[in-house]
């Protein structure tokens, strides 16, 4: 590989789960080379074990590519009450690693842990706090995460459903995180949003600069205009639909013209992958059970299409979807023995990023009686155990 400037430079990021196969690619692409490599991680957060993540990664960059160690301390993420209790996990997992007091001084931030009788008063009491956060604290709700270490839907089914019950916007990240990375996705949901919405003037500019990202004032006009009449026809029309048929009749049948519209060729330069048709098609034809699933929880079209998007809905996610985010306030359920079994050094790292994830807030919670799924047959524990080293770090701090 050639490079025209000596001085280029390449960041690596969440170097820590780096595989054998890619640190290949690195070393064929770089060593040897004036390229000016830097690679960030935090061995705490290595998650990806299973997947084939390398140990002593750092060791072998630093070897390979005479590079200098430096170590970040703060995580200027969150409050200091939570840097605290995260130091004491940083003690165990890399001493090596750990705040020094003077820069985690203060009492800002919360941290509760909660234990209850059943998953049935676990699932209200959270669904009654989002409530309140929501509505008295005007908390945002993309700013409430509930996570869980595996299994979310056999783990916060009756949390969604007590969510559900109280008109609180939620996404199941295990059900739709892959399917809003895909831009033709996105493309379908910000028309539907910019047909039978209001004023959805983000949703517009989205449309628009995933289908012109590049075009001149000139083209950028005539998209308008050509996208602008298409949705004006299709309003006639979806009015028409709704009296014979009842309201968002239709609304599939709208995206399909849509598309037909945009064209192949646009679609097909949304992204490489897309290059297969067959691909497309499985990913248009993904999108419409998306938007059928969350049209089950909600019937109102433009708010079912509010819970596709991060902006609008509390997140319901697994430890390891959680990596690289943040939020406000972070309700970690289930910390028990039976979910956290195994290998206790990654189950470790895993409960570190989870409750790093939290900015303000924190909450951790078991119970005695998870009850078994509904219609689940594999093997499910009913009694519950606390696992007491991990519940444990935060009780200094409530």
């Amino acid at each position: 590989m050639q490079f025209d400037r000596p001085t280029a430079m390449f960041f690596l990021d969440e170097f820590q789960d780096c595989t054998d196969r890619q640190y290949e690619l690195v070393m064929i692409a770089f060593q040897g080379t004036a390229v000016r490599l830097t690679a960030v991680g935090d061995t705490k957060q290595k998650i990806m074990g299973w997947a084939g993540a390398l140990d002593g990664i750092f060791e072998a960059f630093a070897s390979d590519f005479k590079a200098v160690p430096l170590n970040m301390y703060r995580n200027f993420r969150s409050k200091p009450r939570l840097l605290r209790m995260q130091n004491d996990i940083i003690r165990v997992l890399d001493p090596a690693s750990v705040m020094p007091d003077e820069q985690i001084i203060g009492e800002d931030g919360e941290v509760f842990t909660w234990h209850f009788e059943d998953s049935r008063k676990e699932a209200k009491h959270l669904a009654d706090l989002i409530s309140e956060w929501v509505k008295i604290e005007l908390v945002p709700l993309s700013e409430i995460a509930v996570l869980v270490s595996k299994q979310l839907d056999l783990y916060a089914d009756h949390l969604m459903a007590a969510l559900k019950a109280r008109g609180i916007p939620f996404r199941n990240e295990q059900q739709m995180q892959d399917i809003t990375t895909e831009p033709v996705a996105r493309l379908a949901v910000d028309y539907l949003s910019c047909l039978y919405g209001k004023r959805e003037s983000k949703a517009w500019v989205r449309l628009m600069n995933l289908l012109i990202p590049f075009a001149d004032d000139e083209m950028q006009a005539n998209m308008r205009q050509d996208l602008e009449r298409l949705i004006k026809q299709q309003r006639k029309d979806a009015a028409i639909t709704e009296l014979i048929f009842g309201p968002f009749s239709g609304w599939w049948e709208s995206v399909q013209a849509f598309l037909n519209q945009v064209g192949i060729e646009t679609l097909v330069a949304l992204s490489p992958d897309y290059e297969s048709l067959e691909r497309l098609k499985e990913v248009i034809q993904d999108t419409k059970v998306c938007i059928e699933d969350l049209l089950k929880l909600e019937p109102n079209l433009p708010k079912a299409l509010e819970r596709f998007s991060d902006d609008r809905a509390v997140r319901i996610l697994t430890i390891h979807k959680s990596k690289g985010l943040e939020f406000d306030s972070v309700i970690l359920m289930a910390v028990e023995n039976e979910i956290f079994f195994g290998d206790q050094d990654a189950n470790r790292c895993a409960f570190f990023v989870g409750v790093s994830r939290a900015k303000r807030r924190l909450i951790l919670t078991y119970v005695n009686q998870r009850e078994r799924p509904y219609g689940y047959t594999k093997r499910w524990d009913v009694s519950r155990s606390v696992q007491s080293e991990y519940f444990g770090y935060g009780i200094p701090f409530v």
